[in-house]
């Protein structure tokens, strides 16, 4: 799988709002401030199974692997501790 990521503001806060947008084609990690500033966003993709024009798949396991990895990513990138993580949404 390949990872898109991308830092917009430097972390000087110690606590930080993750955020996970499970969406149709992955999952979008995004990493704020208690004000709202973004810190850091990550996106890892995941495969939609068509199996007919009324029948689509996707498998929950790589939903929570997105999730994981997503978030191990957005925090290394950030240089991020886990334990600044005060919310998950």
């Amino acid at each position: 799988m390949e990872y898109r990521s991308s830092q917009r503001a430097s972390p000087v806060e110690d606590r930080y709002i993750l955020a996970h947008d499970l969406g149709t084609t992955g999952n979008k990690a995004t990493l704020y401030t208690p004000e709202g500033e973004l810190v850091a966003s990550c996106f890892y993709p995941y495969e939609t199974h068509y199996l007919s024009a009324t029948w689509v798949e996707q498998n929950p396991e790589d939903w929570w692997r997105a999730v994981c990895l997503s978030t191990a990513k957005l925090l290394a990138d950030s240089k991020t501790s886990p334990e600044a993580i005060k919310v998950v949404s």
